[in-house]
């Protein structure tokens, strides 16, 4: 065997186990956010890196009913009613019963700063509402 062949065999092996190797990053982050009678989420504020699928578990440990809203980016939730059937998003748990919980996978937001907030009427005026800090770069 000459060198020129044991230094392509070399290349390729190492190419070949470097295509083997684990990522470098998670594809997907876990979080969860807790809804309180005091009309508050805890915590009020989450992060998480872009570009990843965000597995958000919702819990609301209160007896009264509470959603979690994941507002667009660029949303002002002084622009529209806060109920419901107005709505501009599509990350929306529903009502939640006390003592229930509720998942959502979120895939890949962009960096930015997104509003999470109650959609139950009132609730969201009164401070139930958290941000959602997406970092780093979109993969």
């Amino acid at each position: 065997m000459n060198r020129r062949q044991l230094w392509t065999g070399l290349v390729v092996a190492c190419c070949w186990l470097c295509g083997c190797s684990a990522p470098l990053a998670a594809r997907a982050v876990s979080l969860e956010v807790v809804g309180t009678d005091e009309l508050r989420f805890e915590p009020a504020e989450l992060t998480a890196p872009a570009g990843v699928t965000i597995n958000l578990t919702f819990r609301n440990q209160g007896n009264l009913q509470h959603s979690f809203a994941l507002l667009p980016e660029a949303a002002d939730i002084n622009l529209f009613t806060i109920n419901q059937e107005n709505f501009p998003g599509e990350i929306d748990t529903g009502q939640i019963d006390g003592g229930a919980s509720f998942r959502l996978a979120i895939d890949s937001l962009d960096p930015g700063s997104y509003t999470y907030i109650c959609l139950t009427p009132g609730h969201a005026a009164a401070g139930m509402v958290g941000t959602l800090l997406v970092e780093g770069q979109s993969r």
